[in-house]
């Protein structure tokens, strides 16, 4: 659960004043020829490898050399620490689309940071350790669109987390021990962040001057 916290912050915070910051900026180059896809893709590459740097960083620092007590000592498909590691890094950079999203969607950087901290709450709330998620209607749906879900379901299948806390919550079958169930779990959150990222460039073509956005898009 710290890992989902430290990996959503990391991620939000890095990217959730990034735009409206620049609004005027990217407006104005805009009007002179600046392509929307390449200013996009130049934050997701820059703001994406300092986030996902930050993020390995973060999970070696709290648990190399700890033993994570998974099934024979082994991951679903790789070493235990490597997939944890996989999980908070991807986790981490879906925040961070997702804080880029927010960033589009605001007027004013103020107001940037409450919903950083709603942000925080609500992967929380989500990610599955908090309330009983499996089989409840609409709050598990509503649960797919939260990125902590995912990644705490991924590393909950690299340590079979209903054998290690066994519980009511921890017997979603989101933790089996399952190669398929962390495959997947690592593709909703590539998932996500395209889908926020496509998101993200709609965004960007509203706030553009009505003449800009009747050319062809680039």
């Amino acid at each position: 659960l710290i890992l989902t916290i430290g990996g959503v912050l990391t991620g939000a915070a890095n990217a959730v004043r990034e735009l409206v910051k620049e609004r005027v900026i990217y407006q104005r180059e805009r009007a002179v020829g600046l392509s929307r896809s390449a200013y996009l893709m130049s934050k997701v590459v820059v703001l994406g490898t300092i986030t996902v740097a930050q993020a390995v960083v973060l999970t070696l620092i709290a648990l190399a050399g700890v033993d994570l007590n998974a099934p024979g000592g082994k991951g679903v498909l790789m070493p235990p620490l490597i997939e944890i590691t996989i999980a908070v890094a991807l986790l981490s950079f879906t925040a961070m689309m997702l804080g880029l999203m927010i960033s589009a969607l605001v007027k004013k950087e103020e107001v940037t940071m409450p919903l950083l901290v709603l942000l925080a709450i609500v992967q929380v709330v989500f990610c599955g350790t908090l309330l009983k998620l499996y089989g409840v209607p609409v709050l598990e749906q509503v649960a797919w669109l939260a990125p902590s879900r995912w990644a705490m379901g991924a590393m909950g299948a690299t340590l079979q987390l209903g054998r290690i806390v066994p519980g009511k919550l921890t017997q979603d079958p989101i933790y089996h021990h399952e190669s398929g169930i962390w495959l997947v779990c690592i593709g909703a959150l590539v998932a996500l962040s395209v889908a926020y990222g496509l998101v993200v460039a709609r965004l960007l073509r509203r706030q553009e001057p009505a003449v800009m956005r009747k050319q062809p898009r680039r």
